[in-house]
């Protein structure tokens, strides 16, 4: 499924934050799109795509969570400490992900499935982050 940006839901009140968050939700997005738009995952194009919207969602989310933090340090935040937890285990956990899928794709053994798991969780990890 989509997802959907509803500000009235999702609005943290920093719209530097929200922009980033928008974007976090085109890329997850573009993954689903890929997905559903692509009948093979093991052509050298296709690999490529793949390597490179990984490789974004690590880099995206580790700029996010970096100003995330900032803002969090700077308004002393009550839950700056539990948001960086929740940050280091979502990279750690996407990382492994991301080393995983890349394995899989130079042995040619990656499955769309492999791939639609990594939009579940980011789908809904993004999600719950938002609204905590």
């Amino acid at each position: 499924m989509k997802l959907q940006w509803d500000q009235k839901k999702y609005s943290t009140g920093f719209a530097h934050i929200d922009r980033q968050h928008k974007e976090l939700f085109d890329g997850i997005n573009g993954l689903m799109l890929f997905l559903k738009n692509t009948s093979t995952i093991q052509d050298d194009k296709n690999k490529a795509k793949i390597l490179e919207m990984l490789q974004f969602l690590a880099e995206y989310a580790q700029k996010h969570f970096h100003d995330e933090e900032e803002l969090f340090e700077k308004y002393d935040h009550p839950m700056k400490e539990v948001n960086k937890e929740a940050h280091r285990l979502f990279l750690e956990k996407y990382l492994h992900y991301q080393e995983k899928l890349q394995t899989k794709l130079r042995k040619e053994q990656l499955t769309r499935s492999v791939l639609i798991q990594l939009h579940i969780f980011l789908q809904s990890w993004l999600v719950k982050h938002i609204l905590k």
